[in-house]
């Protein structure tokens, strides 16, 4: 069987491994590896600052023999024989004690080589996030801003607009209205539309006091499509006579000078049309 398993330094704090009972030789190896240090560091000693690099760890006889739960003796003897078979170096002074174990990659050389991608990637990203832009983004962003601006300031002033018109029981919901009239406006709508979509809806005097909210009227449900005829300007000039003459057989004389005068269809008139049509058919 060969490969490696991963192992986390929490399994000390495990209860099998703070049992009293002292360490076998393999634990106490396990333990060294757990120890030692997986990238450079410091220790702190006194005034001093001691650089520890990977693969390396800072102890005393006294604390590895409280980890073992060995005696002195067996302690350093067992350290000895590490050292004799390369598997450790000692560096000890009255101090301290380095432990730099020989090969770490050994044990630890593919998670250090993932750590040390991850860093790279990271490096990598936020270099290419301070890149300096060129022209062509920077006029490219600048226009985008631009076009932001006026697309909110159009969609709040049809809002005011809309609100004017009358209260909702539960609110006109604001933020969803403003998202909801911007998009229509990046679609392709104008101001002056949805602005003319409302009086026309104004101008129906709901009777209960109330108005659709406005996030109803210009989202999903499409409160003010039945209003959208209503704004459209019918042209009077003489090249639309079969027109005028539909329009003068649907409204009687006082109902057409009003239209003739206000420029505009009347709210009913798509469905007085289809009726006119209906009976054409008939």
């Amino acid at each position: 069987m060969s490969g490696y398993i991963s192992l986390h330094r929490s399994v000390m704090k495990n209860f099998l491994w703070s049992d009293k009972e002292p360490l076998s030789k393999f634990e106490a190896w396990v333990y060294i590896l757990m120890k030692t240090n997986w990238c450079d560091g410091e220790f702190e000693l006194e005034t001093k600052t001691i650089i520890v690099k990977r693969g390396s760890f800072v102890t005393s006889i006294d604390k590895l023999c409280h980890a073992f739960r060995w005696g002195n003796t067996k302690t350093r003897n067992y350290l000895k024989k590490l050292e004799s078979k390369s598997m450790i170096v000692l560096k000890t002074t009255n101090k301290y004690t380095l432990v730099e174990v020989v090969k770490y990659n050994t044990f630890q050389d593919n998670d250090f080589e993932k750590d040390k991608q991850t860093n790279n990637q990271k490096t990598n990203k936020k270099q290419t996030r301070n890149k300096p832009e060129t022209n062509e983004q920077q006029q490219y962003n600048k226009e985008n801003k631009k076009n932001k601006e006026i697309i909110d300031a159009s969609a709040l002033a049809v809002y005011e607009n809309y609100v004017s018109i009358g209260s909702n029981q539960t609110g006109h919901k604001r933020t969803q209205a403003l998202k909801n009239i911007a998009s229509m406006l990046r679609k392709g709508k104008t101001k002056e539309d949805l602005i003319l979509y409302a009086e026309n809806y104004r101008d129906t005097d709901p009777s209960s006091g109330y108005v659709i909210s406005c996030s109803n009227f210009y989202g999903q449900n499409k409160g003010y499509e039945e209003y959208e005829t209503l704004g459209k300007t019918i042209n009077t000039s003489s090249n639309y006579p079969e027109q005028m003459e539909v329009i003068r057989e649907l409204f009687d004389d006082e109902e057409f000078d009003e239209f003739m005068t206000m420029n505009r269809y009347p709210r009913d008139y798509d469905q007085r049309l289809r009726k006119h049509k209906v009976g054409q058919n008939v």
